[in-house]
């Protein structure tokens, strides 16, 4: 009895060290550090992972992850869940455990990913526990184990003040993407004034669209009202992975891209997109 109380002691003044942190520290990679130490020398897990979900690319991105310093990192993004473990881990009110990934059925699309890391059990739990699932932390083990309540309840209760830290770090990030755009639309209506040559202003223009956005490829096709092909004016890429001939023409009426975008209010997103990569020129 005296060592459960012990513990309890001991759980509070963690919980209150995390948020204590998250408050005073403004550097919040370094409160995630202290955190993932503290939390992983408590619970005896080898790896913390922070987990935001990207509902545009339907991915959970890792923004944060520790782990011992010979084991490597899981590589980013993991997949998107099944709808069973969707549900389970966004109406759960408590940390979910799995025991023995070689034998539990949770969390199949992250299953081979984290055993080819050497992970054998996991305790996973929303950072905004009632809510829609926005993040989720996660603590890892090498062995197959039980989590007890009193663990279960520890990451629960740290995984909210966490939830603070990823609500504030995407109010930044879009705060960031305001202003990029904002000095787009500033950089957009100097260079028109500035220049009358339409060819470079297509070509600076896909380049800072591809700064801006942080895309390896941005290509701006037009075509004349009335024709039945379209051209490349101008292409920008960042990598020879992603690249197009600038030469080729486009069937306006039968691209199956162009009349999904025509066809779309605002922007299209297409994922994924099936697309033969382009074979090298010879010589």
């Amino acid at each position: 009895m005296e060592d459960t109380i012990q513990q309890v002691k001991t759980d509070q003044t963690l919980t209150a060290e995390v948020a204590y942190a998250i408050y005073s520290d403004e550097d919040w990679v370094a409160t995630l550090r202290k955190c993932a130490n503290r939390l992983c020398e408590r619970l005896q897990a080898e790896r913390f992972i922070v987990l935001l979900y990207d509902a545009d690319q339907e991915i959970f991105e890792i923004c944060f992850q520790s782990q011992p310093q010979n084991r490597r990192p899981i590589a980013t993004p993991l997949e998107t869940l099944n709808e069973v473990d969707w549900q389970m881990l966004q109406r759960s009110t408590e940390a979910v455990g799995v025991e023995n990934l070689d034998d539990d059925l949770k969390l199949m699309a992250w299953r081979e990913v984290f055993l080819e890391h050497g992970v054998q059990s996991l305790l996973v739990c929303s950072t905004a526990i009632g809510r829609p699932l926005e993040g989720l932390l996660v603590i890892s083990q090498e062995s197959a184990r039980t989590w007890n309540r009193a663990e279960r309840e520890l990451l629960r209760v740290v995984s909210q003040q966490i939830g603070l830290i990823l609500r504030q770090w995407q109010l930044q990030r879009q705060i960031e993407q305001q202003q990029k755009v904002h000095q787009t639309i500033q950089w957009g209506l100097t260079t028109m004034q500035q220049t009358q040559q339409l060819e470079r202003l297509e070509r600076a223009a896909v380049q800072h669209i591809s700064q801006v956005l942080q895309v390896p490829l941005v290509a701006l096709v037009t075509w004349s009202p009335g024709r039945k092909s379209a051209q490349i004016a101008a292409m920008f890429s960042t990598s020879q992975q992603f690249s197009m001939a600038t030469d080729m023409t486009i069937p306006v009426y039968t691209d199956t891209l162009i009349q999904w975008t025509l066809q779309t209010m605002g922007y299209c997103h297409c994922r994924p997109l099936m697309m033969s990569p382009q074979k090298p020129a010879n010589g």
